[in-house]
């Protein structure tokens, strides 16, 4: 079965897959393409738990993305997050949960996913790391991706991503794609275990490699988001995703995933509680997190969500269509757009939700806004006009819950 909107019900539930075979940094293990060091990654992930937490019931990850690893960082990374107290608390509570394909029952699940890459990794006499996830996923709660193998139609996306997002496939990328193409031929599958020996050998450290893992890694984020419908999802601001790409939730409508990034909700806490105590409240742990998950923050959270649709309605109005031309004229007006911005949000507090996600936006697109102000001048009375609208300054379901935390911590 597909997670559909019925899979959760009124619960939130959102993909994670910033630990998988897919991303470049932890192959390369570059700086230059966002590597930050092996203990930095590690509190990078628990961070990011942590504050998927407050505003969503549940973190899910594939299967895949824990079994098909080929790379030994990432393996020790995986480890040492898993083994950390803030993955374990989450995993105790139900809050992370696990992803699995090919069947229903959660024994069948992890069956498979281990069964799936063990012959490829020659795991079957070395069974540690198979064992360290049997033991993991036994006290894991499972739901189910698909009945059958994932990545039908997905060779088309990674075209399709080459041929909208990077200018077609150079030829330089000929040879990381057609590791793609040749996987899928003999394999039916796309998965990059499949090919990872291969991949290896072409050299990591290029241009073309990095173009190869974004695609791989975007293409899969919009399968994925295809296949189920109920599952949030945000760009991971590492790889050069398509920052103004939208998810689909059934019965919602079609949000920018970018809004859901763990980055503009640290702000927003930023914001609500000081940086202070958000700060001391990521220190803390779970406890807090857990110990006011009742009715306070269930109305939180759903404010936050309404939030961020209504942010993700301006986008439209603002950012579409994109134009890249500036003049003089244009940065004096941006210049003052900005300073707007910046006296406006010290009075409104949700108007802080749209500054932030303007700006997060910004940033993960590798771009500036200066860059935009062409069309910003053109829509931005427009948006303007959209501010009494949202300004509902400090929510009674935001100050409400806040003070449930700001208790706790105390």
């Amino acid at each position: 079965m597909a997670l559909t909107s019925e899979a959760f019900g009124k619960k939130k539930a959102v993909l994670y897959s910033e630990l998988n075979n897919g991303l470049i940094y932890y192959h390369s293990q570059d700086q230059k393409y966002g590597y930050r060091g092996f203990e930095a990654e590690v509190r990078y992930h628990e961070r990011n738990f942590l504050l998927l937490s407050l505003y969503f019931d549940h973190i899910l990850i594939n299967t895949g993305d824990f079994a098909n690893l080929t790379n030994q960082l990432m393996v020790q990374i995986v480890r040492k997050v898993s083994a950390g107290v803030i993955f374990q608390e989450l995993q105790r509570h139900g809050i992370i949960q696990f992803v699995g394909w090919g069947a229903t029952s959660k024994k069948e699940m992890i069956r498979n996913a281990i069964e799936y890459a063990d012959p490829v990794l020659g795991r079957q006499k070395e069974r540690t790391y198979a064992n360290f996830l049997e033991d993991l996923w036994e006290g894991t709660e499972f739901v189910s991706r698909s009945s059958t193998m994932p990545h039908e139609g997905f060779l088309d996306k990674i075209r399709s991503h080459y041929q909208t997002n990077l200018g077609g496939i150079l030829e330089e990328d000929k040879s990381f794609f057609g590791l793609c193409v040749e996987s899928y031929v003999d394999l039916g599958s796309l998965s990059i275990v499949n090919f990872s020996d291969k991949l290896s050998r072409l050299g990591l450290q290029g241009e073309s490699a990095r173009r190869f893992f974004d695609a791989y890694s975007i293409a899969d984020a919009k399968e994925f988001n295809g296949e189920n419908t109920g599952i949030y999802q945000f760009p991971n601001i590492r790889i050069r995703d398509d920052i103004y790409r939208k998810i689909t939730m059934e019965g919602r409508g079609a949000f920018y995933s970018a809004a859901y990034h763990p980055s503009i909700f640290y702000s927003f806490m930023c914001n609500l509680l000081g940086q202070k105590r958000t700060v001391q409240l990521l220190a803390q742990g779970v406890h807090c997190i857990v110990r006011t998950r009742g009715f306070g923050w269930s109305a939180f959270k759903s404010a936050y969500h309404q939030q961020i649709e209504q942010l993700s309605e301006v986008f439209d109005k603002v950012i579409n269509p994109i134009t890249y031309q500036q003049t003089v004229e244009e940065q004096v007006f941006w210049d003052a757009v900005v300073q707007e911005f910046l006296e406006y949000r010290k009075s409104d507090f949700v108007f802080e939700v749209l500054f932030s996600g303007f700006l997060g936006i910004a940033s993960l697109s590798g771009q500036t806004w200066l860059h935009e102000s062409k069309t910003l001048k053109r829509n931005f009375r427009r948006f303007v006009g959209e501010k009494a609208a949202l300004r509902i300054v400090l929510k009674k379901e935001f100050s409400g819950y806040a003070s449930e935390l700001v208790a706790c911590m105390e």
